[in-house]
């Protein structure tokens, strides 16, 4: 435990959590309510605590628990103060909404390796659906029209293939962790317009589906009478968001949501707490807090989930156009792909801890046979990624190996079907991936 304490004399600090408002504004205090439930701690209640120069009020969550009045504190003030309180050590558990920085790593090498899964957590996705009013004929929108739409500088539905009507924009307001996420992934620091704003995400949704030129955001449960748009990044393929895609990281609004705790940290309390937001109990949580969990096999089913994602290769591929679509409908797609650390053929850390979620799915299903497929980014000769993608998902047939999972084939499909924007190294990163299949 924590010397100090947050709420009176006789109260001892267990652990703080320290980052990202869009975690820290309700699902974390959610995880640590229901952490400590699952602990049998009794007089559980929460504190609003405001703080100067700050926006978002701290909680502070209270407890009895093993005799004692103990304390947690969440401080959700942005994704950078996390790196910065885990260095000054008030706070044991960061929360980020992005992956660490490297230089951000490189300060706190002191603590150990802060990438790797002793101290990465991915413990969720985030995935924002810009919706329009279901009379709407706009189907599918690209991120660069969409801030060029959001920031002002397109003003009308005729611009973008819709009839004539002046565009009206929807959004959550500046307290709102979705909105923090669509200023990431679309504003990409650019303001934002002239816009109707809204704290409540269900509100929202209502304004434009009443109004024929509306166009908004919100997370994905809270699309009901509003028509969702395909989102495209770059040259990949507009695709629509459901949880597939968002869990599979191909949507290209959608995003990972961290837990950082240094590899040397002795403080039980907060490892406990981070297996618990990760075990399926805790994934409830992120579930009924409108996240995406990382359950692979959800009940969604995927091949509806996939209907409209396109799987044709292209002219330069050297066989069968159709070999992907082919795979795709002979066999299931588990709701997860896997991805590399930045520069290197070492598995990320959400995939490492997604190797142990497929065993669990294949110890349910074990006639199912295994098939991986390879992608690459498209820099380079095209000989080479075609290597480059096999290659790949030889790794994860190496890594699934370790666990008594043989994979029954392996195809690279070169630089193919890209899922973001190659022109970026962002983009680059997640287009170099590993599906699995299941047939």
């Amino acid at each position: 435990m924590v010397a100090g304490g947050g709420g009176g004399g006789s109260e001892t600090s267990m652990f703080r959590l320290s980052g990202s408002n869009t975690i820290g504004k309700a699902l974390a205090p959610d995880l640590v309510k229901a952490w400590l439930e699952s602990k049998g701690a009794t007089d559980i209640t929460a504190e609003a605590r405001k703080v100067p120069k700050k926006d978002a009020p701290e909680t502070v969550i209270h407890a009895n628990l093993d005799g004692n009045r103990i304390t947690i504190e969440v401080r959700p003030h942005g994704s950078s103060t996390a790196f910065a309180d885990l260095l000054a050590g008030t706070a044991e558990i960061g929360m980020a909404s992005r992956a660490i920085k490297s230089g951000e790593a490189e300060t706190l090498r002191a603590w150990g390796d802060m990438r790797t899964p002793n101290s990465e957590h991915v413990i969720g996705l985030d995935g924002v659906a810009v919706i329009v009013n279901a009379e709407n004929p706009v189907g599918a929108l690209s991120t660069a029209v969409l801030r060029r739409i959001f920031t002002g500088e397109i003003r009308d539905w005729s611009e973008v293939g819709g009839p004539s009507g002046a565009i009206n924009i929807y959004a959550r307001d500046n307290k709102s962790g979705t909105f923090d996420t669509f200023k990431e992934l679309v504003l990409r620091g650019d303001p934002l317009g002239d816009a109707k704003r809204f704290e409540d995400s269900a509100a929202l949704e209502t304004a434009v589906a009443g109004d024929r030129n509306g166009i908004g955001f919100v997370a994905l449960p809270y699309v009901k009478t509003t028509h969702a748009l395909a989102v495209n990044d770059g040259e990949s393929a507009p695709l629509q968001p459901t949880s597939f895609s968002i869990r599979t990281e191909s949507y290209p609004l959608s995003r990972r949501l961290y837990f950082y705790s240094p590899p040397q940290a002795t403080n039980r309390d907060a490892k406990d707490f981070i297996t618990f937001a990760l075990s399926p109990d805790g994934q409830k949580v992120v579930r009924k807090d409108q996240f995406v969990d990382l359950d692979i096999a959800a009940a969604e089913t995927s091949a509806a989930a996939q209907t409209n994602a396109p799987c044709r290769l292209s002219s330069a591929w050297p066989g069968d156009p159709n070999a992907y679509c082919n795979l795709r409908r002979a066999a299931e797609p588990l709701q997860t792909s896997f991805r590399f650390r930045a520069g290197s053929d070492t598995l990320d850390t959400r995939s490492i801890a997604d190797l142990r979620r497929v065993l669990a799915r294949m110890e349910q299903t074990p006639n199912k046979q295994i098939v991986l497929a390879g992608f690459s980014d498209n820099l380079g000769a095209a000989a080479g990624n075609c290597a480059l993608s096999t290659a790949r998902a030889r790794r994860v047939a190496q890594a699934l190996a370790t666990l008594g999972l043989n994979a029954a084939e392996v195809v690279g499909f070169c630089s193919e079907l890209p899922v973001r924007d190659n022109s970026t190294p962002e983009g680059r990163e997640q287009n170099r991936r590993v599906e699995i299949f299941l047939r």
